[in-house]
């Protein structure tokens, strides 16, 4: 990737989530840093760049807290394509279960997240 490495995922998700206007933005801003964190320990998505894992888990944390937003809306705003979003959500995904808060409340489980 050419990212600048100074740029973090960390630094991007709470950006994107303003921008996102999202009814639980705080929720979604703490849950999505804290899958983007545990991901890129357990994923094999260390080559990704930053905005395209911010992007995938933001749409992992909206599913998991039943706020819908469709993927073509973060897409705008991360501004990457839907695809390369999903592609990371899909790696991400068969872990979502251990990408989660310990006391994350779910309206959404992990078997029932989008698989896409």
């Amino acid at each position: 990737s050419n990212q600048p490495t100074s740029v973090d995922v960390i630094n991007l998700i709470p950006r994107f989530c303003s921008q996102l206007e999202f009814r639980e933005e705080i929720l979604i801003k703490k849950t999505a840093v804290h899958i983007a964190e545990r991901a890129k320990e357990i994923c094999d998505i260390q080559s990704r760049a930053p905005d395209s894992i911010a992007g995938a888990s933001i749409y992992m944390a909206c599913a998991a807290i039943g706020e819908q937003k469709r993927m073509e809306n973060i897409q705008t705003i991360v501004g990457v394509t839907e695809n390369t979003i999903r592609q990371i959500y899909k790696i991400m995904l068969p872990k979502a279960t251990q990408l989660f808060p310990a006391d994350f409340q779910f309206k959404c489980l992990p078997a029932n997240l989008p698989s896409s």
